[in-house]
Order: C-alpha cells, then structure tokens, then sequence
C-alpha cells in the first residue's frame, strides 16, 4: 500500500504510472526500501536502456539514409534539407552520447544492424523521386555500409556535396 490511497503499489503502477513514479522516487530518497515496488523499478530501468538503445538505432538509420542520399542521388534540389537532416541527427548522436558514454563502444556493431534499415529506406525514397534511374543507384548501393564511423560523426562530412 501506499501513504496516498489505499491501492497496493503494484497496482498503482498499472493504473497511474506519474503517480507510481513520484511514490517510489520519495521512498528510495526516504531509504525505505522494504516499500519499494522492487520488479517495476527493474523493468522501468531496462526500459529506459532500451529506450537510449533504439534512440541510438533510429539516429544512426537516419543518419545512414541521408547520407546514401547525398552519395546516389541524382538530384541537387533536396541536398540542403538532407544536410540539415544530418546536423540535426548528429547533434542529437552526440548527445545521447554524452549521457550515455558506454553506447559509443557498442557504435560499429549498432552501425551494421542499422545500414539494412537505412539501405531499404533510401531506395523507397529513390524509387518514389528518382525512379527513372533507380535500377541504377540500386545496383551502386553497397550490401554493407560504405561509411566509416569517423564519416557518420563527422559534423562536415556530407559526401563531398558540401564543395
């Protein structure tokens, strides 16, 4: 039970989680540690890593397609925006980075498990804008992902379309 109603802390968890939350941070700052609702706080946390894990993931795909845009594309119109796109991404990268510092080690792996995303999204992107060519750029897109890590970081790296 909890000292604001009369419904057992597991079931707040399922029924008003903002009110779960503020309960378990007052009893952990108050040590009171035999109240904790133990097997919620455990999942609440593995969630939160999974969630920085899939920002990481859905950084790194956007990143990738934009940059396979500015590689293959034929066209010059839309380059600023996927630039723009590009910063953005990137500042976001790093600082999810700076809070959480062990994800960059675990970068090449998260790379490789992205680019197949990244890949696939470019070429629906190149068959909707560009489908005259794009048996073309579909045949020149390397399987495996053509950019090193320092390329996908690099704040100025924008596949030699920045000149």
């Amino acid at each position: 039970m909890n000292a604001h109603r009369d419904i057992p802390i597991g079931d707040l968890y399922e029924r008003d989680f903002y009110a779960w939350t503020r309960i378990q941070a007052k009893i952990l700052r108050d040590r009171a540690s035999d109240n904790l609702d133990w097997d919620h706080i455990a999942e609440e946390i593995e969630s939160m890593g999974n969630s920085a894990a899939s920002e990481l993931r859905n950084r790194l795909i956007t990143i990738l397609e934009h940059l396979l845009k500015l590689q293959y594309s034929r066209q010059n119109d839309p380059i600023f925006g996927w630039m723009r796109t590009l910063n953005t991404q990137r500042n976001s990268l790093e600082s999810l980075f700076e809070q959480n510092p062990s994800m960059r080690r675990r970068l090449s792996e998260k790379i490789a498990k992205a680019y197949g995303k990244a890949r696939k999204d470019a070429l629906l992107s190149f068959q909707e804008h560009e489908s005259g060519v794009y048996n073309e750029i579909k045949a020149e897109i390397p399987e495996a992902c053509p950019f090193t890590e320092t390329q996908i970081l690099d704040e100025d790296f924008y596949c030699g379309r920045n000149e």
